[in-house]
């Protein structure tokens, strides 16, 4: 019995995601660096011992019009593991401090061949020290 389309649908909006050997969430603080220019944004993700991941990020603050765009890549261990993506600004617009919106593409690989994708968007605070 699996989670069907709709609570996928409600798990990934709320940055949650546990299906198919990983789990993945967005942590809902994010930091700013280089005067706005920056948003480091990090997370738990797990993955399959034996593959290889990459994710992209992007960080978008309607408020300020600013978008930015980031990507990280490792080895899966098996275990619960720590990502991070520094995010940089695309455009004149930078980001201050305050409500904000990550969107992550999680992707996996194993022995050169896509085994799987996951992407989900959850609200976050942008601040420069937490």
């Amino acid at each position: 019995m699996g989670v069907g389309s709709t609570g996928l649908r409600r798990l990934r909006k709320e940055g949650r995601t546990k299906a198919m050997g990983w789990t993945n969430t967005i942590n809902p603080v994010a930091i700013l660096k280089s005067k706005g220019r920056e948003v480091v944004v990090s997370g738990p993700a797990q993955c399959d011992q034996g593959e290889s991941f990459e994710m992209r990020v992007t960080v978008t603050q309607e408020s300020t019009g600013a978008m930015a765009a980031g990507e990280c890549e490792g080895a899966c261990t098996g275990r619960v593991q720590k990502w991070e993506v520094t995010a940089i600004v695309q455009g004149d617009a930078l980001f201050e401090e305050g409500p904000a919106e990550a969107s992550a593409l999680h992707c996996n690989q194993r022995d050169g061949k896509a085994s799987s994708a996951h992407q989900w968007c959850k609200d976050i605070v942008v601040v420069y020290h937490f």
